[in-house]
């Protein structure tokens, strides 16, 4: 699925943008919330939240992995952003935003390819949905009112009913009708959001393209975001004396990141805002072959 995933996501980008120009184009876009709605209810679905528990049965490792992603990282991406997309502001929300929500799902497989800990990444998994979704207003809040302005809140009511609405409903329907099929969740997650990617760049095809020069500056924040995470996650690890699976999960869980929640958030709530998506959009080429080459060297090393 990783592998189909990059490719799918360039065509749909591509397919968007070939038919930006026609005259039906600007219906497409209403299409998208209702369909972020349905991608966020499969997000959630497959989460087994009454795994919280279990989760901090190998302490030290949840500890750092969490230390890493939930205090350290938001200040790591706030100094980051400050110094290279500080004349930019909605470039520099969009890069906290994409940095500051943990994955909740490529990661468990990347774990498994490079022989981590992967029972110890699943159990963390719920732990990281639930702080991330407490959170993201939280992140928005704090860091969206000095980036872009009090105006802020005025998104921050939109947030909640965007996340809240699909997690109660994905709660309540895995309660009473039990578990799903992962992998099968991960390629409607994947399918759905091919379709708002498309009718995102479809419907904002012009405004985007001429955005494209901005996007460059974005690569070299990333790289010293993913990189600088590695160095911290590579310390914390033999500070702690962590054994070799338990290091590779935590570098893991800790570099890969939850672009398609946020994205579908911010398509929801910033639908006049295409360069915010266009940066989460643009995130995961970036990140998954880093995570693939991550898996390799982990692996060997």
């Amino acid at each position: 699925m990783e592998k189909a995933y990059l490719w799918l996501l360039l065509l749909a980008i591509a397919g968007g943008l070939g038919v930006s120009s026609l005259s039906m184009a600007g219906s497409i876009e209403k299409i998208i919330l209702p369909l972020l709605i349905l991608l966020l209810f499969f997000t959630f679905l497959p989460v087994p939240l009454s795994e919280i528990r279990n989760a901090f049965q190998n302490r030290s490792f949840v500890i750092i992995s969490l230390t890493l992603n939930f205090i350290i990282t938001p200040f790591l991406a706030w100094g980051i952003g400050a110094v290279f997309l500080s004349d930019a502001p909605l470039l520099w929300l969009g890069f906290l935003l994409l940095v500051l929500t943990p994955c909740t799902d490529w990661y468990i497989v990347f774990t498994g390819i490079a022989k981590g800990n992967t029972a110890a990444s699943v159990s963390l998994l719920p732990v990281n949905l639930m702080l991330q979704l407490l959170l993201l207003p939280v992140w928005m809040l704090l860091f969206g009112r000095v980036v872009v302005g009090p105006e802020i809140l005025d998104v921050i009511p939109s947030v909640l009913l965007v996340l809240l609405i699909p997690f109660a409903a994905a709660f309540l329907v895995r309660r009473f009708v039990g578990s799903f099929q992962e992998s099968l969740m991960e390629w409607v997650q994947v399918l759905i959001l091919c379709i708002v990617i498309f009718a995102m760049f479809a419907s904002q095809g012009e405004v985007i393209l001429g955005e494209i020069d901005q996007l460059l500056r974005l690569i070299i924040p990333l790289l010293l975001f993913f990189v600088s995470l590695y160095w911290l996650g590579k310390g914390a690890a033999a500070f702690a004396g962590l054994e070799r699976e338990d290091r590779i999960s935590l570098h893991m869980t800790t570099i890969a990141r939850n672009s398609p929640l946020v994205l579908a958030v911010v398509l929801a709530v910033f639908p006049d805002q295409p360069l915010l998506a266009l940066v989460l959009v643009v995130g995961p080429l970036i990140e998954l072959p880093l995570l693939a080459a991550l898996s390799f060297v982990l692996k060997r090393g």
